[in-house]
C-alpha cells in the first residue's frame, strides 16, 4: 500500500493543509509542520493511497493525538481494497465533520501519531505529525 497524503478541508474555508509522503524524508519531517486548524472550524481529513500488490483487508486508520498528557485515540475502519494502478482519496469521517475545540485552554499545539494498518497486522505507514489549533485559519 502507498498512502500519497493527508489533507484537512475544510467545511466552510477553501484552505486546505496538506501532508505529502512522496519521499522517506516528507514522512519524517510530517511533525514539523504543524497543520494549522481555526477553533470551532468544522474539517476533515482525506487520505489518499493506493492499494499495490495484494488485498488489503480490513484497512484501517489509528489517530492518536495528545497535549499536555491528555491522549484522544480515533479508529477508523476503511474496509477491503483491492490492487490498483489508480489512487483512492476517502473522507474520514465519512459521514460528517470533525469540530476543532475552542477556547484558550484548547488553543496551542497538539502531538499527533497516525497508523495505517490492516487485519493482518501490517504496518503500511505510521508517522508522527503536529496540529496547531489556532484563532484563524493562518
Amino acid at each position: 500500500m502507498v498512502v500519497k497524503q493527508l489533507e484537512i478541508v475544510f467545511k466552510d474555508h477553501a484552505k486546505r493543509e496538506v501532508l505529502k509522503f512522496e519521499t522517506a524524508d516528507d514522512i519524517k519531517n510530517a511533525k514539523k509542520h504543524p497543520l494549522t486548524i481555526k477553533e470551532g472550524s468544522s474539517y476533515k481529513m482525506a487520505v489518499t493511497f493506493r492499494v499495490q500488490h495484494e488485498l488489503v483487508a480490513g484497512f484501517k486508520i489509528v489517530n492518536k493525538v495528545s497535549k499536555l498528557g491528555k491522549e484522544i485515540k480515533d479508529v477508523e475502519m476503511l474496509g477491503s481494497y483491492p490492487p490498483s494502478n489508480e489512487f483512492k482519496s476517502l473522507d474520514l469521517p465519512k459521514a460528517g465533520w470533525n469540530e476543532a475545540p475552542s477556547g484558550a485552554l484548547l488553543r496551542g499545539e497538539y502531538k499527533a501519531r497516525m497508523q495505517f494498518t490492516d487485519d493482518d497486522g501490517a504496518d503500511h505507514l505510521t508517522f508522527d505529525y503536529a496540529i496547531k489549533i489556532s484563532t484563524d485559519y493562518a
